[in-house]
């Protein structure tokens, strides 16, 4: 049940449901396409010389790892930004950008990135961070460590010099000695000097290797440019397809949120089904909701038009009242809501016409002694009626002043002047008799009765009859509201013998598909309705063939039409103390 609820709620709000995406949609699209491009570029850079040995140790690694992190904050600092604004003479330049450093996990590698207006422009900052990062560090050419590599570099470079010489004279001396017989005393002072020449040789080679352990030894805080920056062809951003589809998803996640959380917090009913589950009664019409009319008489529309979709509504429910107790041959029935302006009147008085309709007798009783309807309806004169039946019962011509005859087979009892008491007056002995005379002359007894939960004057009538029928208004009427109407009159004894949810949406449920056939039938049989037709109607013309109701106040009077007669002054009420 709660699926369907929510399922009939997002129908409701289908039209939210398409607009809100697509309005979002359309907004990300067209802020998106007024946005200026934006390209990216981005340099990768090395820290330490790993790649450059053989077998690097860990502690290296480690150190080198953990200056990445170091150099990640020194790409993005003040320092930086104004050493890039000076190589590139561009004062402010990197206000007007963004700057990305983020280390590559697991590796002594960082990339910085460049966002910018301008794809060249993006490129050439990217590659001058990275040139002050590398000035910055120990290894830049202004630092005092690449002094002293410059130094042993120069060393190195003399070096090598001494030994090539070296080896030229040593390669000498053994030519010179081969050449001498042994006996010759200059021999000795060949092998002399040749000895001397290569112990020279030797400590020049081991001062070499020493310089060059000092200048490829463990240099972990060194950076160096492994992958420049180069221009690219097409911005990373706006995409404005990209940004109004994903607007429109915002836009449908919103609007499907407002719709939930909308659902829940209404509890209004929306549906039959959610009315008959809060009562648990029977449904015995769902009515259609019907233009604003500004005079009563024209809520009777089973009169004024009879082939509506909303005559048609209080035929079926005169129908299904009619097979609700089939054994019952008397008939007394309440027609309350929970709370005023719901259309209990309207619903009542159009079931007694529908009832009258069908041949059978009927008398409608308007019992809402506070703010009475019926006489309004069929425009009847209010002067007499229930409470003189009440307060009169010796007078015996009252019954003929108050009952009101409307057609052959339908009258009514309007409310009479307002009492003091109405709860106590529909909960007399008195109230009980009339019931009883009532229900010896006419097929069907209808109340109209105030609201339940705003008097008690229904509670006060509703165990005297056979049964109760309850209004509610679509979209308005609580569900606590009939549960609570549900206990009020289970409380007292009442049996609700069915509900009638009034006010519906013509296209929601699925409840009207025949109701809106027949309708759609005798539109297209109908001439076109033009816009003055509807403001006569507005204000308050009289439909076309319909004509004023009208009672009639002198008993036995011939109906014309060979109906049966009533003689209503044989209702005379007994006294107090009758049984």
């Amino acid at each position: 049940m709660e699926f369907r609820r929510y399922f009939l709620a997002l129908r409701r709000w289908v039209w939210l449901l398409i607009l809100g995406p697509l309005a979002t949609g359309v907004a990300g699209y067209l802020v998106s396409s007024q946005q200026a491009p934006i390209y990216a570029s981005s340099v990768r850079v090395i820290v330490g010389q790993t790649l450059q040995s053989v077998n690097p140790d860990y502690g290296s690694l480690v150190a080198s790892e953990r200056l990445v992190a170091t150099y990640v904050q020194l790409a993005q600092s003040r320092s930086v930004a104004q050493g890039v604004e000076a190589q590139l003479a561009r004062p402010g330049l990197l206000g007007q950008v963004r700057i990305v450093a983020r280390p590559v996990p697991e590796t002594e590698f960082l990339d910085i990135a460049i966002e910018a207006n301008d794809a060249q422009q993006a490129a050439d900052i990217a590659n001058a961070i990275a040139a002050q990062l590398i000035l910055l560090s120990p290894s830049g050419p202004q630092s005092a460590e690449a002094q002293v590599l410059a130094e042993v570099q120069a060393q190195i470079t003399t070096l090598k010099g001494q030994i090539i010489e070296a080896d030229t004279e040593i390669e000498s001396l053994k030519e010179q000695i081969a050449s001498t017989e042994a006996d010759q005393p200059e021999v000795v002072g060949l092998l002399s000097r040749l000895q001397l020449n290569q112990q020279l040789q030797s400590d020049n080679r081991q001062t070499l290797s020493t310089l060059y352990s000092t200048v490829l030894g463990n240099r972990s805080n060194t950076i160096s440019v492994i992958e420049p920056a180069v221009v690219q062809p097409g911005p990373i951003a706006p995409f404005p397809l990209r940004s109004g589809i994903l607007a429109g998803l915002v836009g449908l996640m919103l609007a499907l949120g407002f719709v939930v959380g909308l659902e829940y917090l209404d509890d209004t009913i929306k549906s039959p089904d959610e009315a008959v589950d809060a009562v648990g009664a029977p449904l015995l019409a769902a009515i259609i909701k019907q233009p604003k009319v500004t005079q009563a008489p024209l809520r009777l529309m089973t009169k004024l038009e009879p082939r509506s979709p909303a005559a048609e509504s209080f035929r079926t429910l005169r129908t299904n009242l009619q097979f609700s107790n089939i054994d019952t041959k008397t008939r007394t029935l309440i027609v309350t809501s929970a709370q005023p302006e719901e259309g209990k009147s309207t619903v009542i008085a159009n079931l007694a016409w529908t009832l009258s309709e069908s041949g059978q007798r009927v008398i409608l009783i308007d019992a809402d002694l506070r703010k009475p309807m019926m006489h309004r309806i069929f425009e009847l004169s209010n002067e007499y009626g229930l409470t003189n039946l009440l307060t009169n019962a010796d007078d015996a011509a009252m019954a003929s002043l108050a009952i009101l005859q409307i057609t052959p087979t339908l009258w009514v009892v309007p409310s009479g002047p307002q009492p003091p008491n109405p709860s106590e007056l529909l909960s007399s002995k008195r109230m009980e008799m009339l019931i009883w005379l009532f229900q010896q002359e006419y097929d069907w007894v209808l109340f109209d009765t105030p609201p339940v939960l705003t008097v008690t004057d229904p509670l006060a009538l509703a165990p005297r009859t056979d049964g109760v029928l309850l209004v509610a208004e679509g979209k308005r009427t609580r569900r606590d509201m009939l549960t609570r109407s549900r206990l009020a009159l289970e409380t007292v004894g009442a049996k609700i013998i069915g509900i009638a949810v009034n006010k519906l949406d013509q296209r929601a449920e699925g409840y009207y598909a025949y109701y809106t056939y027949y309708y759609d039938q005798r539109a297209a049989e109908a001439p076109p309705r033009r816009w003055w037709t509807l403001w006569r109607r507005s204000k308050g013309a009289a439909l076309p063939h319909s004509k004023p109701l009208s009672a009639s106040h002198t008993n036995g009077a011939s109906n014309g039409d060979g109906a049966e007669q009533r003689d209503v002054a044989d209702l005379a009420l007994p006294d107090d103390g009758a049984e």
